[in-house]
Formats: structure tokens, C-alpha cells, sequence
């Protein structure tokens, strides 16, 4: 379990917690707030993720990805639920730039066997 730093990128804040800690599969939650999110949903048409970045702070309602090792690298893929002031919900493919005011992850790493 961890604090995510202001204003850093989650996507990156996990992955450096788990080199750090020397993790190459697992899962993680996360909750929070996030001044700037970017989200994306798979286009069957194009075989690709459309994203959208917005602005405006928001509740992290749900965030939930796995970890994996990528060209060496912890990676992590990741969906996630966000809530604004007024209880519009949106939420979908979590991708970098998102940026948390506030945060808390929990890591649960997995063994092979």
C-alpha cells in the first residue's frame, strides 16, 4: 500500500512502485481524486483505443488494472471510474496523462507456480 504523489502521472507512479519493489505481476487498486484524466475505449473499426484527455477535478470511484512485465519493465493495464462535482460518471481505459491531487494504492503481487 502506498500514497501516489501529488500531481504525478498514476500510470507512472505504479509502475515505479513496483520496480522499487520488485514486482512483475500482480493487480492494484486505487482511489483518490484527479485534476486531469485520460481514458480511451477500444474501436473494433480501427483496432485501436480512441482517448480523450479532460481537465477538472474529479473522484476516483474505481480504478483497477494488472501488472504485468513488458520489454523487461513492470507495465500495468488499467480501467478506471471517475465521478465530477456535479455526479456525472464517466470512465474507461486508463492511460497516461492522468494525474492525481490524492491518492492511495494497494498492491497485490502474484507468484508464479
Amino acid at each position: 500500500m502506498g500514497d501516489i504523489p501529488a500531481d504525478e502521472d498514476l500510470i507512472r507512479v505504479i509502475e515505479n512502485f513496483c520496480e522499487s519493489l520488485d514486482i512483475s505481476r500482480g493487480f492494484f487498486s486505487v482511489l483518490g481524486t484527479a485534476t486531469l484524466y485520460t481514458i480511451g475505449t477500444y474501436d473494433p473499426d480501427q483496432q485501436v483505443y480512441v482517448t480523450s484527455m479532460e481537465k477538472g477535478p474529479c473522484e476516483i470511484l474505481s480504478c483497477t488494472g494488472n501488472i504485468f512485465v513488458e520489454n523487461g519493465a513492470p507495465g500495468i493495464r488499467a480501467s478506471i471510474v471517475l465521478a465530477d462535482h456535479k455526479g456525472k460518471v464517466t470512465g474507461g481505459r486508463l492511460f497516461s496523462e492522468t494525474h492525481v491531487t490524492r491518492g492511495e494504492v494497494i498492491i497485490t503481487e502474484l507468484s508464479a507456480g
